[in-house]
């Protein structure tokens, strides 16, 4: 039968009411086929660096290496341990969650600035994450497949995602660096001794000898270690009074009395060499005032008042002697510059639907 006869049989409002369901249908159809293919609240950006989207999921890697830094911090300048109420707690007007957003967002701008340039220079490209979340997990299969058939496995065996992402970015940012050394930056020497007078007193000076008398009190428990330091800041509390350092072990029998002298021509060895210490922390005091040095070995440890004996006598590097230093000194600075510029001058934009969890 002809389809002309069939739709004669039909009442004109049976047609329409047909026509009309049709039509919902297909509207019904086409946005099941958009709503499937569409980006969820998952995969929405939730953050543009310049024109370049972030999703939540790259977002939390940022959030989620920075949270024991946020700890730390607020630990160190607030005295506040973690609690249920940690996150939103205003201590001196901020809020550990506001501070770890503040962290989390400046690191993702500069690795965003760092692969946008990267890609700039057809060295790289910009990190889409749904395409790096795929290489991860071939990776991933293929080294556990590799490691089941005895195999060998190059680089680490088995990589989570956030330390995954930390890999590509060190070496994006290695590659970049290197080309920026080798075709971006230019080496003046009429910058570079400009350069080497505005930061040889910090890296070019050189210590020849070291005179200094400490006393030491040993430890091996926290609560000795508590104990000792109350006993060192007796010391010093004499000390500031005038008397003399070599008296003081008579005073206190637990301490002992040293005096040490360090030529820089001399290497100290050893991962727990309380002398390489004393002469690190030395190095870095006044002469005519007192530090206390706190060292914790894997085993004891010791803290130490520690005075100068003379001034530091110093000498600064020629700039002959250090210009391949100093050359790679200057073009990691205006690299660092270069980078620095480019972070403050992007384009920034927090979508509404971030999430931040704690």
């Amino acid at each position: 039968m002809k389809i002309s006869k069939i739709l004669s049989k039909i009442s004109d409002k049976k047609l329409l009411f047909i026509i009309s369901l049709g039509l919902i249908l297909i509207v019904i159809s086409l946005a099941c086929k958009n709503g499937s293919g569409a980006t969820s609240n998952t995969t929405a950006p939730v953050m543009t660096v310049n024109i370049y989207p972030v999703i939540q999921e790259e977002y939390d890697l940022f959030l989620n290496r920075n949270k024991a830094n946020t700890y730390n911090y607020f630990s160190q300048t607030n005295k506040v341990e973690p609690d249920t109420e940690f996150w939103n707690t205003a201590y001196e007007g901020k809020t550990p969650l506001e501070y770890l957003e503040k962290l989390a967002k400046k690191d993702l701008v500069r690795a965003k600035v760092i692969q946008e340039l990267a890609s700039k220079k057809g060295i790289g490209q910009v990190f889409e994450f749904d395409e790096l979340l795929e290489n991860w997990e071939k990776r991933d299969r293929s080294h556990k497949m590799k490691i089941a058939e005895g195999g060998v496995v190059y680089g680490v065996a088995n990589m989570n995602l956030p330390n995954y992402y930390n890999y590509l970015s060190t070496n994006l940012e290695i590659q970049l660096k290197e080309y920026y050394f080798k075709n971006e930056i230019a080496t003046d020497q009429e910058d570079l001794l400009k350069y080497y007078e505005k930061i040889k007193e910090n890296q070019f000076t050189h210590i020849k000898k070291i005179s200094l008398e400490c006393l030491c009190f040993d430890y091996s428990t926290s609560l000795q270690r508590s104990q000792q330091l109350e006993q060192v800041e007796n010391a010093m509390r004499k000390l500031d009074h005038g008397v003399k350092m070599n008296t003081l072990e008579k005073l206190f029998p637990s301490s002992s009395y040293q005096k040490k002298y360090f030529l820089d021509s001399i290497e100290l060895y050893g991962e727990e060499n309380i002398d390489k210490d004393l002469k690190r922390y030395a190095a870095k005091l006044t002469y005519g005032t007192y530090g206390v040095m706190d060292i914790a070995s894997s085993i004891n440890g010791t803290v130490c008042s520690v005075n100068l004996l003379e001034p530091l006598e110093k000498e600064v590097l020629p700039f002959r002697e250090v210009q391949k230093k100093l050359i790679y000194l200057y073009k990691d600075q205006v690299f660092k510059n270069t980078i620095e510029e480019l972070v403050k001058k992007a384009d920034v934009r927090m979508s509404n639907d971030l999430k931040i969890e704690n």
